[in-house]
């Protein structure tokens, strides 16, 4: 009897049978699965978290002057005659304590009232002090402190920051009196406390926050000069609101109590 011996199959036989035998039309999934995975690999997108940044606008605003000197701050200030101030763009000096440019050049009154400004500020070598007042903002409690912030320049730069109480109703508890000079200029915090800025800066805060101010229509704008044409009180209020809803540069209503130039006088 003849035995058949089972022999195997060459491997090289092998893959020429496979290579023989293409997968059969429409038998796409090797394809579909390399696809599948670029796909998943390019499509994945990085969410970004960045919030929009404002800008100052230039849409008409309504800006009240007044030649007449104040010499008080007040919480939420008065309103006198207005004028519509079209609307254009325009750039200006910059400085680092605000948000953008003087651009505020669609505003006669307020160009007029810088270009005297720069005028006084060079013929008197920037040098000069200033002061306002600060109290607790909205409902008065019926005790409560009055500040005043004494900002004193020279030079350009500002040298001295006095923090102190301009008056007292009833009895209450003030924060504490400090005086700050030269490198310390700054670092002394309180909620009552004007920033040491020049007045440069205020120019610059009063264009950028209060005139430039949106949406316009909301607020109602104060722009007032005294009678040597330079900045007196620049302030919003929010229409219809009753109390409490007034602000300026940075961060509060700005009106002058004092702005003279020289040194400041010695403390009393």
């Amino acid at each position: 009897m003849t035995y058949l011996r089972a022999v195997p199959l060459c491997p090289l036989f092998l893959i020429a049978l496979v290579a023989a035998c293409p997968p059969a039309p429409g038998d796409d999934s090797s394809t579909s699965a390399s696809s599948s995975t670029a796909s998943s690999s390019s499509g994945t997108e990085s969410a970004s978290g960045t919030e929009p940044t404002s800008q100052p606008s230039t849409e008409p605003t309504t800006v009240a002057t007044d030649e007449s000197a104040s010499g008080t701050e007040s919480a939420s200030g008065s309103t006198s005659g207005s004028t519509t101030a079209p609307d254009t763009s325009s750039t200006g000096d910059t400085d680092d304590t605000t948000t953008g440019a003087l651009a505020c050049n669609e505003l006669p009154d307020f160009v007029a009232s810088f270009t005297a400004w720069e005028a006084a500020r060079d013929a008197n070598a920037n040098t000069y002090y200033y002061s306002v007042l600060r109290g607790v903002g909205g409902l008065m409690p019926p005790d409560y402190c009055i500040y005043r912030t004494l900002v004193a320049v020279a030079d350009g730069k500002v040298v001295e920051r006095r923090f102190e109480i301009s008056d007292q109703i009833g009895n209450p508890m003030c924060d504490e009196p400090f005086v700050e000079k030269d490198a310390e200029v700054g670092t002394k915090m309180s909620d009552f406390a004007a920033p040491a800025v020049t007045v440069d800066a205020l120019y610059g805060a009063c264009c950028d926050m209060v005139l430039h101010i949106e949406p316009a229509d909301e607020y109602t704008i104060t722009f007032t000069t005294d009678e040597d044409g330079l900045m007196q009180a620049c302030y919003y209020v929010a229409n219809g609101c009753a109390d409490g809803c007034d602000g300026g540069p940075l961060g509060a209503a700005l009106e002058f109590e004092v702005l003279e130039f020289g040194a400041p006088p010695p403390q009393p």
